[in-house]
């Protein structure tokens, strides 16, 4: 089928938009997409960490839920000592202090700091309630942040809401306002009700959810990371205050057994919250961010590349298919990185897989194409050439040509004389076997001399040289055929003997018959010629025109032996005999 090609690469086309919209290979296509936008970067030095560690837990005490609330109040009043910018407490306090007045030392302080930021949750509704997750103690909502993180289907946070709306009302992310105290005020984030957020004019990519795909810029634990320092250092001031001078200081979790740690497409290592919250921070700065390629355009990229690589493939071989897919491939992923950088993320599984699949099903049909025609070749000239010839035609299929085409042949008829007077005097038994006999004797040596046996007619044959594959020397190759025909039948107990007519030149070689019945042969003025050769011919003769005679004289020994009308020829021809 012609476009056999189009239907494969639609139908393929088809399975993998399908696939793509109900994202069946979402955890492949993260993992993979993930490595293409990890890219660490400089970090803002004045994005600083305290980590509540296994240090500080081993030095206070691991049960941090219950510390008094001054020992938060310490940290943060050495903090807001050294003139930070803004403190950001990664702790909620939704459960009142069994101390008496420890909460509301606490929200005395949060209430004289305006820079000081406290965390909340929005919980989801369900049946044991949800709503927002305040503090114990009064805060200002000015200085509320919310600290919600959804992990992807797999588990990776790849995106934080810049906002969450609940109960009617809208609470900034903790990455937000920080990032905020370190940009100019004509940069900073908000957001217009239903109008979307920007960064100062600049719109960003957020989703319906108010959520934004960011690029992390440092792993966990990273050496070129945030500064850092422990919170127990902090608290016995073993730290400066100096050094938090003009920063954002994030205080959270930063030991496993708080269990505030996520995956993030940066590093097979799990991230605390506030590390990944410091990144958010660092990304709102350097506007990295990405949003994911429109639906609509994801299945147009897969038809177009699906139908392109069809038609290629179908067209290439096995090694050039191979070539071109990797190539494709790294061309893909380079475009995939190059529109990352803009912000825009493609497909990337889909259209791979789907490429894959089309190589894969192009190959299988080439492969049972293939079979199928070495199947018709066999079927075809193992009547007419011998085997190792049949096993050349298989090794060079492309230059074969079965539908009919113009090619310099040598034709050789060779007919049986004595054989009717013969098959009078025997019972017909004998006569086939006699027969029999000589077609055997005139096939092998044929075949030996890498010729093409036509047709039996009767007691005669029909051969020709040169076709289906090129032989430079084709009528040299009929000729010692034909002399070693005549030698051979000479030895041979029976009172018969071979007449042979040979001519060369251009003829149409093919496939001619019905849609029932097919013959590869040759037709044409050639075939005509070596025929009349052929009856007139006495027994034991080789009889060759003069085309042939050109071509031999020097090589055998030939005589002439005049001219002679031909029927179908309007003027007399020379008439050669190879001796």
């Amino acid at each position: 089928m012609k476009f056999r090609w189009m239907i494969r690469s639609v139908l393929l086309a088809a399975l993998f938009s399908l696939l793509y919209l109900y994202q069946t290979l979402y955890s492949l296509e993260g993992e993979l997409t993930d490595r293409l936008i990890k890219e660490k970067r400089p970090v803002n030095e004045r994005i600083v960490i305290v980590g509540i560690d296994e240090k500080t837990l081993n030095g206070l005490s691991r049960n941090w839920l219950e510390w008094p609330r001054k020992t938060y109040v310490e940290v943060m009043q050495h903090l807001i000592d050294g003139q930070a910018k803004a403190v950001w407490l990664d702790i909620l306090m939704t459960s009142k202090s069994e101390i008496p007045g420890d909460d509301q030392t606490l929200s005395a302080m949060v209430q004289k700091y305006p820079n000081i930021l406290l965390s909340t949750y929005y919980a989801l509704p369900n049946g044991s309630g949800g709503g927002w997750q305040k503090s114990s103690f009064e805060v200002p909502v000015s200085q509320l942040v919310h600290v919600n993180v959804f992990p992807d289907q797999d588990g990776v946070v790849r995106d934080i809401p810049l906002g969450v709306d609940g109960d009617g009302q809208i609470i900034k992310a903790a990455s937000v306002e920080l990032a905020n105290r370190l940009l100019s005020s004509n940069q900073e984030i908000h957001n217009l009700q239903k109008g979307g957020w920007y960064k100062g004019t600049t719109p960003l990519p957020t989703n319906a959810r108010n959520e934004i795909s960011f690029m992390y810029a440092q792993p966990p634990n990273s050496s070129e990371g945030f500064r850092y320092y422990s919170f127990l250092d902090v608290l016995e001031q073993k730290v400066p205050s100096s050094v938090f001078r003009d920063a954002v200081v994030l205080v959270g979790a930063y030991a496993p057994s708080m269990n505030d740690a996520f995956s993030t497409p940066i590093s097979p290592t799990k991230m605390y919250g506030v590390e990944i919250h410091a990144n958010m921070v660092q990304s709102l700065l350097d506007g990295k961010f990405y949003t994911y390629a429109p639906r609509s355009l994801g299945i147009a990229l897969l038809f177009v590349l699906s139908l392109i690589s069809g038609y290629l493939i179908d067209r290439f071989t096995m090694v050039k298919s191979i070539l071109f897919l990797a190539g494709l491939f790294i061309a893909y992923t380079l475009i995939e990185i190059l529109s990352i950088e803009n912000g825009l993320l493609l497909p990337y599984v889909y259209p791979l897989a789907l490429l894959t699949s089309l190589f894969v099903w192009s190959m299988i049909s080439h492969y049972r194409l293939e079979r199928k025609e070495r199947s018709y070749i066999t079927q075809v000239f193992n009547r007419y050439v011998s085997p190792s010839i049949v096993n050349e035609i298989l090794h060079h299929r492309e230059d074969l040509q079965l539908g009919g085409t113009s090619k310099d042949v040598t034709v050789l008829f060779i007919d049986l004389r004595g054989f009717t007077s013969l098959s009078e005097q025997k019972p017909p038994e004998e006569i086939i076997g006699i027969l029999n006999e000589y077609l055997q004797l005139c096939t092998e040596v044929i075949f030996n001399h890498q010729g093409t046996l036509d047709k039996f007619i009767g007691d005669g044959v029909m051969a020709f040289f040169g076709a289906p594959l090129d032989i430079g020397d084709h009528t040299e190759k009929a000729v010692m055929a034909a002399l070693e025909m005549k030698q051979k039948a000479q030895s041979f107990p029976h009172p018969v003997s071979f007449g042979m007519g040979i001519h060369c030149g251009e003829v149409i070689v093919g496939n001619v018959g019905s849609k029932r019945r097919l013959d590869y042969t040759v037709i044409g003025d050639v075939v005509n010629l070596a025929s009349r050769l052929e009856s007139q011919a006495k027994p034991g003769q080789i009889l060759v025109s003069e085309a042939v005679h050109e071509k031999m004289h020097h090589r055998c020994s030939t005589e002439f032996l005049g001219m002679r009308e031909i029927k179908g020829k309007a003027q007399p021809i020379p008439i050669y005999e190879i001796r």
